[in-house]
This record gives structure tokens, C-alpha cells and sequence, in this order.
């Protein structure tokens, strides 16, 4: 089945989107998914077609500055779309066209979107379902660029960078401001650190995934030390599978909807 394309506001902007209804049932689960940098196709992971044919709807959406949805992007704007898209699937037609229920949804998110969702998550204590997949802990990354400029250069970090400025438009497709996108990360690790947030989301049920040969956020520094930190924060309904690929998943994409659809269809619904 194909997708239908969307579009909602958010402070006045039109953002688009992609919805998968889930087929073959009259009780889907419903995940929203936040995409990672730059929000182009391979940043949803082909999760959207995959899910879909296991019952399961998949909304995409595209934050504001990136590809054709309208605005600038910054984090804190995104986490308000991120809260738009949910006001979005509350309109009652819209839950009965796709038989979307608020008591059945996960809040999903790959890189970028990965640490978007967890942190908007921190801030909305109606997500009780989250996915990770590579998530970067923003106060992590924050740490990492002010110690890269001010301590000691270091070769990955400095491709991270380059590869950042890369995206911007007009050259990149994203429209946003480099330098001040890293300096709200640096001055609001209580809003955007995953670490720093870890009490607020013990009490959700989580499933992180990760890549040993990821190079962006890696297991090392970013994904297994939020692991500890949701488990020393009492989290017990947490579940972390780590692969031997990268950080776009490119090799594993149809183990890694596997994965989601199973965890997803052992949760105990409200």
C-alpha cells in the first residue's frame, strides 16, 4: 500500500509528512518517527512500508527546515513539532480514517530524531512507548564539540562538524544556523541531554538499538552510558540490541523492523 502524504501546522508553519496505514487489522499500533539529519528517505530507515505490512501505522514527519516543510530548523523548535504531529493524530477523523488509538503509540526516532524523541519524551509524561535507534544524546555531543574547540582536536569529531555545515542550505537542504543549533545544545543539557534526563524516562518502556562500527553516536560514549544511566535511574522495562553495522543500519534494516514489530507486539498496552 502506498503512503498518503500530509501536512500540519506547527507555530504557524506547514510541515509535511508520510502516513502508512497498517493493513491487515482493525487494532493497529500507532508509532510516530522522527527522522534523522537531514530528513532525507534513508533517514526513516524503511521502517514505514516494513511496520505497516505487520500491522503497525507509521507516521513520518518532517521537522520545520528540513526538505519541503516550512520554517527554520532549531532543536527547540522541533521538539514543538514533535508535539504538533501528536496534536495531528488526536483529530478524531483523522483516528478514525486510520483506526489510530492514543492509548496504542510509540514515539520513534533515528539519530538526530532518535535524541529529539527521547528528549521531547522527557518533557511529556504521556509518552509511555519510545524507540531509539542510534539516538544522539545531545549533552553528550555538547560535551564532546566544546572539549573538541577548547581541549584537544580529534579527527572524528572534526569530520562530524564538517559533515554538519555540509547540510546547510543553500548547498544542504537543511535551513538552520550551524553555530547557534550547537550553542542551544551546549546552554540547555536539561533540556536536550538524554544522560541528564534518565530519572524522567525510567518509568517509560524502551527499546534502544545501536551499531558497533557507528561512528556518530557510539556505543561506547553515547549509547550504552544512557543505558546505565535509565538502569542506575530505575528503569526496568528498557531493552538495548546492538548490531555489527553502521550507523545508517544499511545491512540489518529488515532485522532491525523484526525487532521493533516483535518488542512491539509484547507490550501491554493501556
Amino acid at each position: 500500500m502506498e503512503p498518503v502524504s500530509i501536512e500540519f501546522i506547527s507555530a504557524g508553519f506547514e510541515l509535511c509528512g508520510r502516513f502508512f496505514a497498517a493493513i491487515r487489522t482493525d487494532k493497529p499500533i500507532t508509532v510516530l518517527f522522527v527522522p534523522g539529519w537531514p530528513a532525507d528517505p534513508e533517514d526513516y530507515l524503511g521502517l514505514g512500508p516494513r511496520l505497516s505490512q505487520q500491522g503497525i501505522n507509521v507516521m513520518e514527519m518532517t521537522p520545520r527546515g528540513h526538505q519541503s516543510s516550512e520554517g527554520t530548523y532549531t532543536h527547540a523548535n522541533a521538539l514543538q513539532d514533535i508535539g504538533a504531529a501528536l496534536q495531528w493524530l488526536r483529530q478524531p477523523d483523522l483516528q478514525v480514517r486510520f483506526k489510530v488509538e492514543m492509548n496504542k503509540f510509540i514515539l520513534a526516532g533515528f539519530s538526530n530524531g532518535g535524541g529529539l524523541a527521547m528528549a521531547y519524551a522527557a518533557s511529556d509524561p504521556g509518552v509511555h512507548y519510545l524507540i531509539s535507534c542510534a539516538a544522539n544524546d545531545f549533552g553528550q555531543f555538547a560535551r564532546d564539540v566544546v572539549h573538541h574547540r577548547t581541549v584537544a582536536k580529534n579527527a572524528r569529531m572534526e569530520g562530524i562538524l564538517s559533515w554538519l555545515w555540509s547540510t546547510q542550505a543553500p548547498v544542504g537542504s537543511a535551513r538552520f544556523n550551524p553555530e547557534t543549533s550547537l550553542q542551544e545544545l551546549i546552554d540547555h543539557p536539561d533540556i536536550f541531554g538524554l544522560r541528564e534526563n534518565a530519572a524522567k524516562l525510567a518509568d517509560r518502556s524502551i527499546l534502544m538499538f545501536g551499531g558497533w562500527e557507528d561512528e556518530g553516536p557510539t556505543i561506547e560514549n553515547y549509547q550504552l552510558p544512557l543505558y546505565r544511566a535509565l538502569k542506575a535511574a530505575g528503569a526496568e522495562k528498557v531493552t538495548f540490541i546492538v548490531y555489527h553495522t553502521t550507523h545508517n543500519f544499511s545491512n540489518v534494516r529488515q532485522r532491525l523492523a523484526a525487532d521493533i514489530t516483535e518488542w512491539i507486539h509484547l507490550q501491554e498496552f493501556d
